[in-house]
């Protein structure tokens, strides 16, 4: 008996039940690959709320604040300036005008004010969405 070469009957059975059955999930897989590799780019409430904490802490070991240029700048008990400012749609962290330390993302603006007994951050995200924060401090501005 010759060799044939091709394919058996099992074998182009198995290879159309699977090939069916990646056609019938394909809709649900694309979902979770959607939820698992978000691209949008607006800010979270988890987002915003580690951002909050991070500006809180460094507010609370700073001895001193000011605000210039939609700029905030904290100095710490070591003499170190740790500025919060704007960077095209994103928000960042600098300490003595070094690093580069993103805090917060898909913003249209953030503003700081002085307000009594600390600042308030505001912000506008991409998609609109309006986020206010006071931050108490005791030192002043």
């Amino acid at each position: 008996m010759k060799n044939q070469k091709g394919f058996t009957l099992l074998e182009m059975l198995i290879s159309l039940s699977l090939f069916s059955f990646l056609i019938a999930f394909q809709p649900l897989l694309m979902n979770l690959i959607k939820q698992f590799h978000q691209t949008d780019e607006t800010i979270e409430l988890q987002e915003w709320e580690i951002f909050i904490q991070q500006l809180s802490f460094d507010l609370r070991e700073a001895t001193e604040f000011r605000i210039q240029e939609q700029k905030l700048v904290l100095i710490t008990k070591d003499n170190l300036a740790v500025t919060y400012e704007r960077y095209g749609n994103k928000a960042r962290r600098q300490v003595d005008g070094r690093g580069h330390e993103i805090v917060l993302q898909g913003i249209k603006t953030i503003v700081f004010s002085q307000s009594t007994a600390g600042i308030t951050v505001a912000t506008i995200a991409l998609d609109d969405r309006h986020f206010k924060q006071r931050i108490s401090s005791f030192v002043g501005g």
